[in-house]
């Protein structure tokens, strides 16, 4: 089935195929444990690595469904109302992905796209 990934190292977000087993979404984002970030009214849901703020070694991406920037790799697939996963409902084109840097300005966290747009992110 069809599914987003965003890859924060090539900075590229392309379709996969995701064969359905749920071991396929540690390959997918490189991690070891994962959880969910972000969902759309469609369904579709955003899979990144629980653990990656500790790491921080891939990188950050900012989508339209979560108001704050994510670490390392994320994958987005649908879901049914049964709470399992299929082929993700939204486009490319329609995610809005930035890819950028997280840092602080005094007290507050900043996020800085790669474009050179700044803005500060409220807590």
């Amino acid at each position: 089935m069809r599914a987003i990934l965003i890859n924060p190292v090539a900075k590229v977000v392309t379709e996969v195929e995701y064969n359905g087993n749920y071991t396929q979404i540690y390959e997918f984002i490189h991690c070891s444990c994962f959880c969910t970030a972000g969902n759309l009214p469609n369904g579709d849901t955003m899979f990144v690595d629980d653990e990656g703020l500790f790491d921080q070694k891939y990188g950050f991406f900012k989508w339209k469904g979560y108001p704050t920037p994510l670490v390392g790799y994320g994958l987005l697939m649908g879901g049914d109302r049964a709470g399992e996963t299929c082929e993700v409902k939204s486009k490319i084109e329609d995610l809005d992905v930035e890819f950028g840097v997280v840092g602080r300005i005094g007290k507050n966290i900043a996020w800085m796209t790669d474009v050179g747009h700044l803005s500060i992110i409220p807590e």
